[in-house]
This record gives structure tokens, sequence and C-alpha cells, in this order.
């Protein structure tokens, strides 16, 4: 799994885990082992033949992005460029 993380927050990650005296899977699985999302099963999702086909209407045909998801994408290509 990779995490795409700003270099500040990625770099203090290292310095805590550099500092602890662990790697920073170490110091991730230590600050994170107890929290429920990471012990769960992956959760079914049953749906309806009506929603299914409403899904994958949407999926075939994906409305517009809304001006607020333009800016986000607009965000993520000027981070990614």
């Amino acid at each position: 799994m990779i995490i795409d993380l700003p270099p500040q927050l990625e770099q203090a990650i290292i310095n805590k885990a550099q500092a602890q005296g662990v790697s920073v899977a170490e110091l991730l699985q230590r600050t994170f082992a107890n929290e429920p999302q990471l012990d769960a099963e992956p959760a079914s999702i049953a749906i309806g033949a009506d929603d299914g086909a409403l899904l994958q209407q949407l999926l075939d045909n994906p409305p517009p992005p809304s001006p607020a998801m333009r800016e986000l994408l607009a965000l993520h290509g000027a981070n990614h460029a």
C-alpha cells in the first residue's frame, strides 16, 4: 500500500521513528495497531436490482464534475504535475 503524504508530514513521521529508534512501519503499527478499522473484516454491501441498475447507469454515464470537484481535480493535477 502506498500513501500519498505531503513531504513535510512524511519527514515528520520519519523523524519521529528515528527518534524512537524504530522503523517507520514499526512506528505506524505501534500507533495504529488498536484502531478498530484496521482490525475489521471487509464489509459486504448488498444492493437491490433497482439500486444496482442506477449504480451501473451512473458508472456508465457519470455526471459532469461540480465546481467543487473541478477545483479538487485541478489541485490534484497541480500536485502531481
